[in-house]
């Protein structure tokens, strides 16, 4: 377990790349990332030691070792949200296990299957507003894509976009 500040580009083959980005923004000045911590593929429920003070509600989402290779896994693994602190672990489970459903996508557009997935846990926030940013539009070549909806997001993500 690393705290998401404490990562950076080193530890994209342990956490994966989404954790590891997100330790570099948490080191840019300025921009504000939900407090939060990493697990490897390998660490343990007895590793897990969630930050004080208490938070209510946490985000337990993916960051895959492969992802964001030669093709993206987004949408693939899932993402629990508004997570009480006793079911934090079981989060962790789910989504561990979602990297294991991905493989037959994987096989379908001659990526990797994932080795294994790190998992990033973050304060749950209250989000008036969420979005994507694509510096590159993914659906044709041309300039970038920013897409947003009210709230924290699951809509986007989910593909239904409310």
């Amino acid at each position: 377990m690393k705290a998401l500040f404490e990562l950076g580009s080193d530890d994209v083959e342990q956490y994966g790349n989404k954790a590891a980005t997100l330790g570099e923004i948490c080191q840019i000045r300025g921009i504000n990332v939900p407090r939060g911590f990493a697990l490897s593929p390998t660490d343990t429920e007895d590793m897990l030691m969630l930050p004080s003070p208490v938070v209510y509600r946490w985000a337990v989402r993916s960051s895959g070792i492969s992802e964001d290779g030669a093709a993206s896994f987004a949408g693939q693994h899932l993402t629990v949200l508004n997570v009480p602190k006793e079911r934090v672990w079981d989060a962790v489970t789910r989504v561990r296990k979602s990297a294991r459903a991905s493989r037959g996508y994987a096989q379908a557009v001659g990526a990797k299957a994932e080795k294994g997935i790190g998992v990033i846990v973050q304060e749950m926030v209250e989000a008036s507003l969420a979005g994507v940013l694509f510096t590159h539009n993914p659906n044709h070549s041309g300039d970038g894509i920013l897409e947003y909806v009210r709230g924290v997001g699951e809509g986007l993500v989910g593909g239904t976009k409310k």
